[in-house]
């Protein structure tokens, strides 16, 4: 959003772009709904007061609970966002292109919505006509076919893992990659990548937010992180060093590579390819669809 904003995006010489979601700026009258919701789940009779003078947990109670009301299953329910009025666009992905031709770092994970659904049974435990409707919505009369591939190329898995598998990139993913496709197109160098580590938490997978104590190394700050519990600290300290190097490189230069690194391919137009971040680390061109599998970049 702040590459997009007069004001902003030139204050800027590069900008590092971590789970882009599709999800555009709410329109007013849409926030105003959704603050009197909140209100009326508080039973706030004077907002403008009784919002000062809540204490921070009944705030946050209040939130979950007002997401919980708007869930709908395999959705990623929405509080309160930024809101398009003034100098907020309504699409700032679009607007973003006037940050071109400044280098851009854009990246994802490759669970991003086990992070939301993993902590719902009626996700983990969803059935294959339950799973089915979403690809049917996202994907259309292809739903079904594409259902059985996921679960084709993935031996053992689950209609869950299906679920995960759509909406992450529906969500995530596909935006990342437009994203991507424009910025290069405007003249940007821009260099992809994808987070693959999974959790050890049940269901997360390689869940939203995941690649942040990698990405700073900042693990110290995390002991009590569900998501971290039982990981291999060397392995995790490796990684993020990797990491952190092509971060560091990515700022200082405007260009993530090193000698000392795997080259991380810069995207074009019509070619989009991303550093997978995995136990074996490559760089992976990234095919336009759902349907498309992974090629190694050459």
């Amino acid at each position: 959003m702040l590459m997009g904003m007069k004001e902003t995006a030139g204050l800027a010489r590069s900008a590092a772009v971590l789970s882009l979601p599709g999800l555009p700026p709410l329109l007013p009258e849409e926030a105003h709904r959704i603050a009197s919701d909140f209100c009326a789940l508080a039973e706030f009779h004077d907002p403008a007061v009784d919002l000062r003078n809540a204490p921070v947990q009944v705030l946050l109670d209040l939130q979950a609970r007002l997401l919980a009301s708007r869930a709908g299953f395999g959705t990623v329910p929405v509080g309160f966002m930024p809101v398009a009025v003034n100098r907020v666009a309504a699409d700032p992905v679009k607007q973003s292109l006037r940050f071109a031709p400044k280098p851009v770092m854009i990246g994802w994970t490759r669970h991003e919505t086990g992070s939301f659904f993993a902590s719902n049974p009626a996700a983990v435990d969803a059935t294959r006509s339950m799973v089915e409707r979403v690809f049917h919505a996202e994907l259309g009369e292809a739903g079904t076919r594409h259902y059985e591939r996921v679960m084709q190329q993935r031996p053992g898995s689950t209609p869950y893992a299906a679920l995960i598998e759509l909406t992450s990139y529906a969500i995530f993913k596909r935006p990342a990659i437009e994203a991507a496709g424009s910025l290069a197109k405007a003249g940007s160098d821009v260099y992809g990548y994808q987070f693959d580590i999974a959790s050890r938490q049940p269901h997360v997978g390689a869940g939203h937010c995941f690649e942040l104590p990698f990405a700073f190394g900042n693990f110290d700050d995390w002991t009590d992180a569900p998501m971290l519990a039982g990981t291999s600290r060397a392995f995790a300290n490796d990684l993020s060093g990797m990491m952190r190097s092509y971060l560091m490189n990515f700022i200082e230069t405007g260009d993530p590579n090193g000698d000392d690194l795997p080259a991380l391919t810069r995207c074009g137009p019509d070619r989009i390819d991303a550093m997978h971040f995995a136990e074996w680390v490559s760089c992976y061109t990234e095919r336009p669809g759902f349907s498309a599998p992974e090629t190694l970049s050459r």
